[in-house]
């Protein structure tokens, strides 16, 4: 019996998406390099090609470009979109209202040098998300 991922899942609907529609062209047309671009969106979807690789882990961009894996599966806090898009998700059909403003958290953003490396930086009086139970009575 397999264990199902959902990254590798992920990863794999991407690629039937783009064959399956024909999009190879339409994403050249867009200036996307093929297959490296493609390999780019796998790699922030899934994570390192060879997780194994204890210095630089990505093939598809240099290391001083790494907050760009920082955007979609966050590995290194967690804050990234598809975190933002549970909150919007969860809170809704758990009847919550979430006051996460990805605007605010974008417009405070910043790409820093940390130890060396690029990484998308907050301020910490920056706050992430307030989710407001509603009162039962």
């Amino acid at each position: 019996m397999k264990k199902w991922k959902h990254k590798k899942a992920s990863v794999t609907m991407f690629y039937h998406l783009v064959k399956q529609n024909k999009l190879e062209d339409v994403t050249e047309q867009h200036g996307l390099v093929l297959p490296e671009d493609l390999d780019f969106i796998k790699e922030q979807i899934a994570g390192p090609i060879d997780p194994t690789i204890v210095e630089w882990a990505y093939e598809s961009r240099p290391e001083n470009k790494s907050f760009l894996y920082e955007i979609i599966a966050n590995k290194r806090n967690g804050v990234d979109v598809d975190k933002w898009d549970y909150f919007a998700r969860d809170s809704s059909y758990l009847g919550l209202q979430s006051n996460f403003d990805h605007d605010r958290f974008i417009k405070f953003a910043r790409v820093c040098e940390v130890d060396g490396k690029s990484q998308i930086c907050t301020r910490d009086k920056v706050p992430l998300v307030v989710l407001v139970v509603p009162n039962p009575y």
